[in-house]
């Protein structure tokens, strides 16, 4: 396994110098935190959808049979 001084300088290497870290500029705390919580924001409402999708299609099955 390469370390991660190493993938960098294979990627360099095929970027022709330029790393991957080279071209994402450095989140600060606010712009991380505000990520952060928007992806969890994203993923409760995809939980909910997922439960709330599921308790509906039960309900019109449960409603042809009952």
């Amino acid at each position: 396994l390469l370390s991660r001084r190493q993938r960098q300088m294979c990627i360099r290497d095929r970027n022709k110098g330029d790393t991957l870290d080279d071209k994402f500029e450095k989140m600060t705390g606010a712009k991380r935190t505000t990520f952060r919580v928007i992806s969890a924001v994203i993923f409760l409402l995809l939980i909910a959808l997922a439960v709330f999708g599921t308790d509906a299609i039960m309900n019109l099955i449960k409603g042809f049979f009952g």
